[in-house]
């Protein structure tokens, strides 16, 4: 028979405490598992400040959830890998679509370079809010999907 771990079983473990910290290092309060947190997030931090804070990052290294302003969750750039097409441009780079980067996203326009390493660059007209390595990027020319990707890394 097949052991699961439960509740009782020594390899089921309470998740790690750890800080929430500014980039500047000053700790903020704890949180309850880093995995629990999310690019972007507001909701549920439990630290107090003067003005609203959002998650910048996870580090699981270090166990500490980094957080700051919107502002700094704003980027304007990314690299999207493993990207799939439907409709491939015909050209290498300049081409201009519309972005999904998350199921409730609006499409942003933005503009589309491949690179040689496969990878995708996207450049958005305007920066986008929470873009975060793992989620889809998807790229559009109107309604019709023209292909997309997983977010490698933002900029």
């Amino acid at each position: 028979e097949r052991e699961f771990a439960g509740k009782n079983s020594e390899e089921a473990k309470e998740p790690e405490t750890g800080d929430i910290r500014t980039r500047e290092g000053k700790v903020l309060g704890r949180h309850r598992g880093f995995f629990h947190y999310t690019r972007g997030q507001r909701r549920g931090l439990g630290v107090p400040a003067k003005e609203r804070l959002y998650v910048l990052e996870t580090d699981p290294q270090k166990n500490e959830v980094v957080v700051g302003t919107k502002e700094e969750v704003l980027n304007a750039r990314c690299l999207v890998g493993r990207a799939q097409w439907f409709l491939k441009p015909a050209v290498n780079s300049g081409i201009r679509a519309h972005v999904k980067i998350r199921s409730q996203h609006e499409k942003s326009p933005a503009t589309l370079s491949l690179l040689e390493n496969g990878q995708v660059e996207v450049c958005f007209d305007q920066s986008q809010e929470a873009i975060t390595p793992g989620q889809a990027a998807v790229f559009y020319d109107g309604t019709r999907v023209l292909g997309g990707g997983w977010i490698d890394q933002y900029s």
